[in-house]
């Protein structure tokens, strides 16, 4: 009996499960392509709707998905999304891009140079 156990344990890892990729190159029904070619062609839908409708053609996805796959469309087309308005006025900004490649010191002399030319 132990010599049948010990052909038994060598054979166990000899032969590999079985692939679950589908033959000849086919995509399968849930490939991610064809998932997110699904959310492309139903833009005014929810995601909830969205993945309630692909169960019923066969897709299964979550609606977190659906908006990862939007947030990615968005982000390729070069959407921005809303920030906070900036209180630097353009004005303000230029001056500051200004100053920058200058010394402390010099910047001051330029302030002083402009202030008395506006009040002269």
């Amino acid at each position: 009996m132990p010599e049948d156990r010990a052909s038994a344990a060598s054979l166990k890892g000899s032969n590999p499960p079985p692939s679950k990729k589908g033959k000849g190159g086919k995509k399968a029904a849930d490939s991610p392509d064809n998932v997110s070619q699904f959310i492309r062609e139903h833009p005014n839908l929810s995601p909830r709707a969205l993945a309630e409708e692909g169960k019923k053609h066969g897709l299964h996805f979550k609606a977190s998905y659906v908006s990862t796959v939007r947030s990615k469309d968005k982000a390729k087309k070069g959407v921005k999304r809303r920030g906070r308005k900036s209180s630097i006025t353009m004005g303000e900004a230029e001056f500051r891009r200004a100053l920058q490649g200058i010394t402390l010191a010099r910047a001051r002399e330029i302030i002083d140079e402009l202030t008395k030319a506006y009040e002269g």
